[in-house]
């Protein structure tokens, strides 16, 4: 089973439609998380049900901030969404089918940070409450809008060490490990020119 978690920086951009079927027919998603679509309403349920996945659920934005969707194949994956905030979406997973994974279930939760430390705080606070309530095992995945050192971020300010202490002790209370990554460095870029570029 493959999962994709993508920040778009927006549903409704004119090549977005583009981009997620080269990710389906690169990776195969059996689930695929989106973050930070700008959409709500109608406009939202437009857009998933163009994506091609059988079941969805919508974290609708905030007017241009945020919004998350969770989409899966239900053929493939049994997923039962426990609750939604406007910065995650926590659910229990269960692979069809499987000689090994169909045995057990697991809990998943899509995040995706506010830029703004004060929100963010808010979803330390809202793993905290998964982690005392849920002791199976547990996959975090998203964009957390934040860095745990110095060696995640290139150019700009220096990172701030009282949001690196905030996001080290909620990852510690959780029990939560990085699990690394293959790939580029750098995950996201502020698109600017010369001397003012930041990457992160």
């Amino acid at each position: 089973m493959k999962m994709v978690s993508w920040n778009c920086r927006g549903a409704a951009k004119l090549d977005f439609h583009r981009r997620i079927m080269d990710l389906k027919n690169q990776h195969s998603p059996t689930i695929m998380l989106i973050l930070e679509t700008k959409l709500a309403g109608e406009a939202a349920q437009a857009v998933v049900t163009k994506c091609g996945f059988s079941r969805s659920h919508v974290v609708e934005s905030d007017g241009q901030a945020g919004g998350l969707w969770l989409l899966w194949n239900e053929e493939d994956v049994f997923i039962d969404v426990v609750s939604s905030t406007a910065q995650a979406i926590h659910a229990i997973v269960k692979v069809r089918f499987h000689p090994i994974f169909s045995k057990f279930h697991w809990f998943l939760s899509g995040v995706y940070g506010r830029p703004q430390f004060e929100l963010r705080m808010q979803l330390w606070d809202e793993l905290r409450k998964v982690a005392q309530h849920f002791t199976g095992p547990w996959l975090v995945i998203g964009d957390f809008n934040d860095v745990l050192d110095q060696a995640e971020k290139f150019g700009g300010a220096p990172v701030n060490q009282t949001r690196i202490k905030a996001y080290l002790e909620c990852m510690n209370e959780c029990n939560l490990m990085d699990l690394g990554y293959s790939g580029g460095r750098f995950t996201w870029v502020n698109m600017r020119e010369n001397n003012q570029i930041i990457r992160e």
